[in-house]
């Protein structure tokens, strides 16, 4: 099982961040670019949308997946987040994060 941290800030055209997890000896990066046709907006809910992204894995590959941010259900400033195969059929990760700042931070496990 992995268990691991994140952090994602907003950009212009996504989210930008970084990972590790047990097995990580580094921080590594991870981007999302928003496919949801959505416009980042300011405030908490500038997170919540669908994403394409892209991380470094350990091994030094580059992992391609959808990722998918929602409020967590009767929560205020707690987020769900869901990695999956780009053709959605198949979760990687699931995890969840809240508000530092305009930082979002949380942990996933597979």
């Amino acid at each position: 099982m992995i268990i691991g941290r994140f952090y994602f800030r907003l950009t212009s055209s996504g989210i930008a961040g970084e990972y590790s997890h047990d097995a990580s000896v580094r921080p590594l990066p991870e981007v999302g670019t928003r496919n949801d046709g959505v416009a980042a907006i300011d405030g908490p809910f500038g997170f919540v949308g669908d994403y394409h992204t892209t991380w470094r894995a350990s091994s030094g590959e580059s992992v391609y997946a959808a990722l998918r941010i929602t409020e967590k259900e009767g929560c205020e400033g707690i987020f769900s987040l869901e990695w999956t195969a780009m053709d959605r059929k198949s979760r990687l990760y699931r995890g969840e994060g809240m508000l530092c700042g305009e930082v979002l931070v949380g942990d996933y496990r597979d």
